[in-house]
């Protein structure tokens, strides 16, 4: 049977608490990135008299363990809203990379290069110099690598918190093909933990239909190309879902990303400025939540389900 290999990346945060780190809010990240590349979009667009742009592939190139280009998309259809179209002449497509910081030695960064393809006569769109930007905010840093681990306090290390969470976060990745990372997940049965002293348990469950029965999946850490890193696989178009549990004395906040997109990503719930209102689920100390699908809305069962299927028609 056909399967797809799913890679569960588990980071520790610590228990919830208000307030963003000051470090996080000032580094630049998805969102930063996705309403500056939006305005140099909609400059070339007022420019060329065109009423919309098509978005294209987002892919990491030279990160082969993880696919998370959706979360790049997703920020910047968000960014350029009814300006997004299909049929447009003009295509937006990227390619993000891991490599070195320019701003900071020893530390990691992503860098995106994003250009403007001319449907209609082939080739890139002079009017649209190659846009540059970096994803910093550790935060996103993490989704986008596919890391795995525990962040350590903001006093410790070299004062520089949100660059130690970067390096901390490339050590959880293989430093090359066949060599595990000096951090791995910790895996027992079905559950998968960021690190064997963490208090929070992550299961896949599988099934064949929508309403189950669902049944845990086993991961692995013996991946041949990728080992160290937590892998389950799901049998070609079975549904699974993402069990939690909290083992702590305090409340758990969950942020889910599958492909690098946010899960509630396609929420009929909106903000007053039309991004989705939710962006966590919180689970009280002692407690598990399922999470079955992208989230729709509040009524009960009215979901997106996770579904495995060809590449290419996810989401």
């Amino acid at each position: 049977m056909n399967a797809s290999k799913l890679l569960l990346t588990v980071f520790a945060l610590g228990a919830l608490a208000g307030g963003a780190r000051a470090d996080e809010a000032k580094a630049e990240g998805v969102r930063e990135l996705a309403v500056e590349l939006s305005v140099n979009v909609k400059a070339v667009l007022k420019k060329r008299e065109q009423l919309g742009v098509r978005v294209g592939h987002f892919t990491g190139t030279g990160i082969d363990h993880a696919e998370a280009g959706g979360m790049l998309t997703s920020a910047v259809v968000l960014e350029l809203g009814v300006l997004v179209n299909v049929e447009a002449k003009l295509e937006l497509k990227a390619d993000y990379y891991l490599i070195d910081d320019p701003k900071a030695a020893g530390v990691k960064v992503i860098k995106l290069v994003a250009v403007i393809k001319d449907l209609a006569a082939g080739g890139t769109v002079k009017e649209f110099p190659e846009f540059e930007g970096f994803v910093r905010k550790a935060d996103d840093f993490k989704r986008l690598i596919g890391a795995t681990g525990v962040d350590k306090p903001d006093g410790d290390g070299n004062g520089k918190p949100n660059e130690n969470r970067r390096k901390d976060a490339y050590d959880s990745l293989p430093p090359k093909p066949g060599v595990p990372p000096k951090v791995t997940a910790f895996v027992k049965g079905s559950v998968v933990r960021a690190a064997e002293g963490s208090k929070y348990d992550v299961e896949i469950v599988c099934g064949a239909t929508a309403k189950g029965p669902f049944a845990p999946l086993a991961p692995t850490l013996l991946d041949n190309q990728f080992p160290g890193l937590p892998f389950v696989e799901i049998p070609k178009g079975h549904y699974y879902q993402v069990r939690v549990k909290n083992n702590d004395a305090c409340r758990l906040g969950i942020f889910l990303h599958l492909d690098g997109i946010d899960q509630f990503a396609f929420s009929e719930d909106k903000a007053p400025d039309g991004r989705p209102k939710f962006k966590m689920w919180v689970v009280d100390a002692g407690q598990s939540i399922t999470i079955e699908g992208y989230h729709k809305n509040l009524n009960p069962g009215e979901v997106f389900g996770f579904l495995t299927t060809e590449h290419g028609k996810g989401g």
